[in-house]
């Protein structure tokens, strides 16, 4: 299948957005306990490479902050994630997590 690349990168991929890693983002915290973001990004770029989808840095962060806000996770220092016990007792659908992104973003 050709296709143009830059960096590899097929060019009519898409980027990875929130809603596309939060789920993941979230069972991570939960077998992980605690996770330092360098180390979110680089499973999620697996996740977004199964998915075929541009890794962005931005997802992450607003996975997070919007997992922060629902109180699942927090973050006891810079760079440094945890879930929380509310947390730890959910599984998001990919509904639950487009409402979420509507509800934070207005979209």
């Amino acid at each position: 299948m050709p296709f143009d690349t830059v960096d590899s990168v097929p060019r009519e991929q898409t980027k990875i957005k929130a809603r596309d890693v939060m789920p993941e983002i979230l069972e991570l915290l939960k077998r992980e306990r605690f996770a330092d973001t360098i180390s979110i990004g680089l499973r999620i770029r697996g996740v977004a490479a199964s998915k075929q989808l541009a890794f962005r840095q931005e997802a992450i962060s607003f996975s997070l902050t919007v997992l922060k806000s629902r109180g699942w996770a927090y973050n006891p220092k810079r760079g440094t994630w945890c879930v929380t016990e509310d947390g730890s007792k959910i599984t998001l659908s990919k509904d639950q997590v487009d409402a979420l992104v509507r509800e934070e973003w207005g979209r």
